[in-house]
C-alpha cells in the first residue's frame, strides 16, 4: 500500500458488532478514518484511537471518497443514504460506496441507483465470516460492481479481508451471499439433527461434534456449533440473525422466480428454529422488506 493511498481518508458508517473491528483494522493499517457513530461509547473509543468523528453520514461523504457502510438491515441502509443529513446529500461524483450489509436485492439495487444519480458507484460487498475473522484480517468479501469500483474497494477492505471474490454486476454478490446463507443454515440444521440422533444413540454431543469435525461429515456450521458449546448456545446466538437472512434469501429468490424450496423445506423441518413465523417460503413469494438483524455466516 503506497503512502498516497494510506493518506486518503476512508469514510465509515455502521460501527456495530461487525463494523467496530473493521474500523480497528483500518486504523491499525495506518488509514485515516472519518467515522459517524450514534453511540457515545463508540465515538469516544475511536476518537481516542485517532479516528475523525463527525455528526452525520453527510459529513462522512464530504470528507472521504471511499465510504464503507455496515447497515443492520435494509431499513438502516436506506436511512444512511436518504435520512436526515444522509450520505446522498453530499456524496461526491467519482466516490465509491462499499455496502457490507446483508440486505434484500431490491434494497441493494435501489441504493445503487440512488448512488449512481450522484455520479458515484456502489460496490455490492456482503461479507462472510465472524468478528474473529475480521480481527485477524481474514474476512471474505464478495464484490459486485464495476471493475474500477471493486478495485478501489478491494484496496480498502484488504485491511480486514484476506479474500475478495468478484461476482459480476451489482446484485450478484448479494445473491451469492444469500445462497451461502441458505447453505450455512441448512448445514446448521443438519449438524443439530446429527446431535439429536447421536443423543438417542447414547453419544455425547461434544464427542459427536468432535468426530464430525475430524471426519467427512464436517461442516463450518458444525465447527461453530462445537466452538460455542453445542446446539443450544448456537441457536441462542445465531438463530435470530439466521432467521432474518433466510427470510431475505427466500424473498429475494422469489422476486427472481427462483426456487429455494429444498432449503426452506429442510430449514422448517430441522431441530433449530431458523424461519420466521408467517414467512411465505413459496418460490413465487413476492419480495418484502426484511426485519430483524443481520448475520455473516
Amino acid at each position: 500500500m503506497n503512502d498516497a493511498t494510506t493518506e486518503t481518508p476512508v469514510g465509515f458508517v455502521g460501527a456495530g458488532t461487525m463494523g467496530r473491528p473493521m474500523v480497528d483494522r483500518l486504523l491499525g493499517s495506518g488509514r485515516p478514518v472519518v467515522l459517524h457513530a450514534r453511540k457515545d461509547e463508540v465515538r469516544t473509543r475511536f476518537a481516542a484511537l485517532g479516528a475523525t468523528i463527525v455528526d452525520s453520514p453527510q459529513e462522512v461523504a464530504e470528507r472521504s471518497r471511499v465510504i464503507v457502510l455496515v447497515p443492520f438491515d435494509s431499513e438502516q441502509l436506506d436511512s444512511m443514504l436518504h435520512g436526515h443529513r444522509g450520505l446522498l446529500s453530499a456524496l461526491e461524483s467519482a466516490s465509491v460506496v462499499v455496502q457490507h450489509g446483508t440486505v434484500s436485492v431490491d434494497a441493494l439495487r435501489a441504493a445503487a441507483r440512488a448512488v449512481a444519480k450522484r455520479g458515484a458507484q456502489l460496490v455490492d460487498g456482503p461479507i462472510s465470516g465472524r468478528v474473529e475473522d475480521i480481527e485477524a484480517g481474514e474476512l471474505t468479501v464478495l464484490a459486485g460492481g464495476s471493475q474500477e469500483a471493486v478495485a478501489r474497494a478491494a484496496d480498502i477492505v484488504s485491511a480486514y479481508a484476506s479474500t475478495v471474490i468478484e461476482t459480476g454486476p451489482v446484485g450478484t454478490a448479494t445473491f451469492v451471499k444469500l445462497v451461502n446463507n441458505l447453505v450455512f443454515a441448512a448445514n446448521a440444521q443438519s449438524s443439530a439433527a446429527a446431535v439429536r440422533l447421536g443423543q438417542q444413540l447414547g453419544i455425547a454431543p461434544e464427542a459427536l461434534l468432535a468426530a464430525l469435525e475430524a471426519s467427512s461429515g464436517r461442516s463450518y456450521a458444525g465447527s461453530v456449533m462445537r466452538q460455542v458449546g453445542g446446539t443450544e448456545p448456537f441457536e441462542q446466538a445465531a438463530a435470530p440473525y439466521l432467521r432474518k437472512d433466510v427470510e431475505v434469501a427466500v424473498h429475494s429468490a422469489g422476486s427472481q422466480r427462483a426456487d429455494p424450496c429444498w432449503f426452506t423445506s429442510m430449514l422448517q423441518s430441522g431441530p433449530l428454529c431458523l424461519t420466521t413465523s408467517g414467512t411465505d417460503v413459496s418460490a413465487d413469494a413476492s419480495p418484502s422488506r426484511p426485519t430483524g438483524g443481520g448475520a455473516h455466516p
